[in-house]
């Protein structure tokens, strides 16, 4: 969930399997590829991405 909600403000459900938790801040990144990658694309893509 976004930074700006409380873990007390979302909804209440119904599933009792269902477990939220908080966690701390981590930087993601997404990479969208056109077709197949291999390992090599792969590394290439997380170097360009953390620079």
């Amino acid at each position: 969930m976004e930074y700006k909600y409380k873990l007390s403000a979302l909804p209440k459900h119904s599933n009792q399997q269902v477990k939220i938790k908080e966690k701390a801040k981590k930087r993601r990144v997404v990479i969208r590829f056109s077709g197949r990658a291999n390992d090599v694309e792969i590394r290439e893509k997380e170097q360009e991405s953390f620079k």
